[in-house]
C-alpha cells in the first residue's frame, strides 16, 4: 500500500510538494566545481551546471516578451486576432519543448514530444539558466570560506514564470467564435504575463530585449495601450 502511495507522489497520505525553480546567471553556476568550490575566474571541467543539467532560461523570457507584444494585434479583426493567438501558441510551445523535466517537477501538463524536433537540437548562446531552487541552495567554498551559494550569486524565483508560460499555451486553445471572445483571450494572456514578467526586466535588458512596464492600476483595468 505504501509503495502504491509513493508511486502516486504521496507519502503517508500527503501529496508530494512540487519542486520550485529559480533563474540564475549561467556564468555563476558554471564557476562551481564538482567539489563545490566557487571561483568566478575558473572554468572547471565538471561544473554544477553539468551536474544539474540546467535548461536555458533565455528562450522562456524572450517567448513571454514576444507573446506580450502579440496581445496587441495590428489587425483588430477576427483574422488578426486568430493569427496572434496562433503565433503566441507557436512561440510558447517552442520555448517549452526543451523543458519536459521542469514541467514534470512543477506538476504541469507536458508538451507532447515530437520525434526529431529541430527545437530539441538548437544550439543557444545563453545568459540565464533554470535550476531547481533546492539544488542550488548549497554551501560552497569561496575565498577560503564556506558560504551559501545563493548569497553569493543571487537567484530569482521562476516558478510562477514557468507556470504562466504553460497557462498561456492552454489559453490559446480556449474556444472563441467572435472578435470579442478572441480579444478576451488575448487580454487574459496579457494580464497573466504582465503579472510576472516585469520582475525579470533586468534579465530582459541584459539580453538587449525591451522590458515591459510595471503593472499599474491603469494596466489592471486593461486600457489596450501597449507598454
Amino acid at each position: 500500500m505504501l509503495a502504491q502511495q509513493r508511486q502516486k507522489g504521496t507519502t503517508m497520505g500527503r501529496k508530494r510538494k512540487a519542486k520550485g525553480y529559480s533563474v540564475v546567471v549561467a556564468d555563476a553556476v558554471c564557476c562551481v566545481s564538482e567539489d563545490r568550490v566557487y571561483d568566478p575566474e575558473a572554468d572547471p571541467e565538471k561544473s554544477l551546471m553539468d551536474q544539474l543539467q540546467c535548461p536555458v532560461a533565455d528562450e522562456v523570457l524572450i517567448a513571454l516578451r514576444k507573446a506580450f507584444s502579440l496581445t496587441y494585434p495590428t489587425n483588430p479583426f477576427i483574422q488578426g486576432l486568430q493569427a496572434s493567438l496562433t503565433e503566441i501558441r507557436r512561440i510558447c510551445v517552442e520555448a517549452l519543448k526543451p523543458l519536459p523535466d521542469v514541467l514534470s517537477d512543477l506538476e504541469l501538463p507536458p508538451i507532447p514530444p515530437i520525434i526529431d524536433d529541430s527545437a530539441m537540437r538548437k544550439t543557444y548562446v545563453f545568459m540565464f539558466l533554470f535550476a531547481r531552487t533546492d539544488a542550488i541552495d548549497i554551501t560552497v567554498k569561496f575565498n577560503g570560506k564556506k558560504q551559501r551559494l545563493m548569497d553569493i550569486v543571487g537567484n530569482q524565483d521562476a516558478t510562477e514564470l514557468l507556470k504562466t508560460l504553460r497557462s498561456v499555451v492552454t489559453d490559446t486553445f480556449d474556444e472563441a467564435h467572435d472578435e470579442q471572445q478572441h480579444s478576451a483571450i488575448l487580454q487574459r494572456i496579457r494580464k497573466r504575463i504582465h503579472s510576472v514578467l516585469p520582475a525579470f526586466n533586468a534579465c530582459l535588458e541584459s539580453m538587449e530585449v525591451e522590458p515591459i512596464a510595471e503593472p499599474s492600476p491603469a494596466s489592471a483595468q486593461d486600457n489596450d495601450t501597449p507598454t
